[in-house]
């Protein structure tokens, strides 16, 4: 299980994910970080592992070029189609043709100040502030308890308070800025 949590503020954009990884009732800290940087972007997921790695290892965030939710809505959505093909990843679908919640997957991304959201299904929002993951609703309402101190101890705060909550979740609870 997954929390990944950000907020961004007047002096940037700041990521926090916890460290806990999951097979079946077990729950381990992870070697391999859910936040990483690519081209200039902070990248924060949670969901279908196997399509996590291939995000970090073999796809690379694609530049702006002056237009932060153009490229994410259209270039990183070709970029990741291409990445799992080449690694034979396809993802799960029902009769109905939708994408199944075992393959899913949510991205925070985050550069030049600006924070998104992106899941499964191509969907890209900008937003100030966000959660995906386990506990996402408790986080976020924990978040915006503590409006006072910076970012970074909101952050961490937050973690803290939805790990009480949230056996599966476990630290070091990484916070960095875009």
């Amino acid at each position: 299980m997954t929390l990944a949590l950000a907020l961004a503020t007047s002096r940037g954009v700041w990521i926090g994910t916890d460290s806990g990884s999951t097979a079946g009732d077990v729950t381990e800290v992870a070697t391999a970080p859910k936040m990483w940087r690519s081209n200039g972007w902070l990248v924060a997921s949670a969901g279908n592992w196997r399509a996590l790695e291939i995000m970090r290892y073999d796809l690379e965030f694609p530049d702006p070029k002056g237009n932060h939710h153009r490229v994410l809505c259209m270039d990183l959505q070709t970029d990741l189609k291409r990445a799992f093909d080449r690694n034979d990843f396809t993802l799960e679908t029902n009769d109905d043709g939708d994408i199944t919640d075992r393959c899913a997957y949510y991205i925070i991304a985050a550069r030049d100040n600006r924070l998104f959201s992106i899941d499964f299904n191509g969907h890209v929002e900008q937003v100030k502030r966000h959660a995906i993951g386990t506990g996402t609703e408790y986080a976020l309402g924990q978040l915006d308890a503590s409006e006072l101190g910076s970012a970074e101890r909101r952050i961490k705060k937050a973690f803290l308070q939805t790990a009480k909550r949230y056996r599966v979740l476990c630290g070091p609870y990484p916070v960095e800025k875009a």
